[in-house]
């Protein structure tokens, strides 16, 4: 038991020393992972130099309003915390250019999130959100944006506005539809929608002309649409465990001329407007329907 109390008592002075650290104005960077952290000291927040701030691995259930103090703040992770809701003042960080919030509770973003005019990237995957706010629009900067393993049902359609979007992931919700709006993202190269509850694509899909990546496995799709075939720059295609009845010719040829053929796992292959030759490869080959 005093052995106990002695590393108990270590532990604690280690954390009073960190905290501590942090009191000089001059710093620009801090990283307080895996210290057991409840809550942001309030020290932090008098750093008005800092740039860098990173509070991963901790127990951390909110953010004060005083985040919004730190104007200098480039980058602010915290990841693998038990954070439910963040405050309208994140909205004033306009210097951010990268936020993390994976593996929290966040079941709402606030609308002034898109007052950060200069956010790239935007990290919250494994949340609880049903919805994303309105004002996402305003992320005119964004180029990232991780959203997979939430509980959102729709995109709104001003997801469209996006256009400087080139990595979306939205896989692991319950989508069952796109807008129409999604075909502006004309910069996006990787596109994830693995997971949902997706019975088709918005015609408009055809203008994804940056495409390299789709991820389409595990949903509801029983056709896909003819304009598929303008995505000239895909590489990479996932459509394994769908309905699927047959395929977009552009998708056949494509798929005839590789040397190593998908297969389609749990789809109806032999009802597929294939060529005979092809259906034969495509049932020899034991492995999710991933190419180009």
């Amino acid at each position: 038991m005093k052995e106990f109390n002695f590393i108990k008592e270590i532990e604690e002075q280690i954390k009073k020393k960190v905290i501590f650290s942090v009191s000089n104005n001059n710093i620009d960077s801090i990283d307080l992972s895996l210290c057991n952290l409840t809550t942001i000291p309030e020290s932090i927040f008098n750093l008005r130099k800092l740039k860098h701030l990173i509070l991963d691995i901790n127990n951390i259930s909110t953010v004060p309003e005083e985040i919004g103090d730190l104007k200098l703040l480039e980058y602010l992770s915290l990841n693998y915390n038990n954070i439910t809701i963040l405050p309208e003042s994140i909205g004033n960080l306009s210097s951010l250019n990268n936020l993390c919030f994976y593996d929290n509770d966040l079941i709402k973003i606030p609308e002034s999130i898109g007052k950060l005019k200069s956010l790239e990237s935007f990290q919250i995957p494994k949340n609880e959100l049903k919805e994303l706010p309105n004002s996402i629009i305003n992320l005119k900067s964004i180029k990232r944006l991780y959203l997979y393993e939430n509980k959102l049902e729709r995109i709104p359609s001003s997801i469209g506005r996006l256009t400087s979007l080139t990595y979306l992931d939205l896989s692991a919700n319950k989508l069952t539809s796109l807008p129409e709006s999604v075909g502006n993202l004309k910069s996006l190269e990787f596109l994830n929608l693995n997971a949902n509850k997706l019975e088709f694509l918005p015609e408009s899909f055809g203008n994804l002309v940056s495409l390299k990546s789709l991820g389409l496995g595990i949903n509801n799709f029983v056709y896909l649409p003819e304009s598929i075939k303008n995505l000239s720059n895909l590489e990479k295609l996932t459509i394994n465990d769908n309905k699927l009845k047959n395929l977009p010719d552009f998708i056949v040829k494509k798929t005839s001329r590789k040397k190593y053929l998908p297969f389609l796992k749990d789809s109806s292959v032999s009802n597929m407007a294939l060529p005979l030759e092809l259906i034969n490869k495509l049932r020899r080959r034991k492995s999710t329907f991933k190419f180009f």
